[in-house]
């Protein structure tokens, strides 16, 4: 007998270690956002990662609040960073999500070869964490995308 309820513990434990896995492998996203229907996802992990068939990318990233500041601070903060890095800001979108969430959007332009590209960057700032949705292409494909992405981030939640 003491084989036998050795044998289940050892099975029970397997399985519900296995479980715990899955269970963590399936976790929704800790953010949703309504995205547009040129996108399909290219990654499955827990951000959003996503691609358009002319290869405009949209993907998600948190960095922590540290120094802990309001939006306003960040977005002064990321202009002055991207300025200095060469890219030219070419404009701030600063707006209201379907759920009361405050978030700004800069895009910027940075010539690549003989084309010139985009970088588009939205802070959704919270108490500990920021996110960025990062939006990238080459620029008459981002712009032929522009509304609908911006309809997007305006549906931008927590998954909670």
């Amino acid at each position: 007998m003491g084989n036998f309820t050795s044998a289940l513990r050892t099975n029970t434990a397997f399985w519900l270690a296995a479980l715990i896995l899955l269970a963590a492998g399936c976790a929704a996203p800790p953010y949703r956002m309504d995205i547009p229907d040129a996108f399909k996802q290219y990654d499955t992990n827990q951000s959003l990662k996503w691609i358009s068939a002319d290869g405009v990318m949209l993907n998600t990233r948190e960095v922590k609040n540290d120094p802990q500041a309001p939006a306003t601070f960040w977005q002064d903060a990321l202009v002055h960073h991207m300025t200095a890095q060469g890219y030219a800001h070419s404009a701030t979108d600063c707006f209201t999500t379907q759920q009361g969430q405050h978030a700004c959007t800069s895009t910027f332009l940075l010539p690549k070869g003989n084309q010139d590209w985009v970088l588009s960057e939205t802070l959704f700032v919270g108490d500990k964490k920021i996110v960025l949705v990062e939006v990238t292409g080459e620029y008459a494909r981002y712009e032929a995308l522009a509304d609908d992405i911006s309809a997007a981030l305006r549906t931008f939640a927590p998954n909670r």
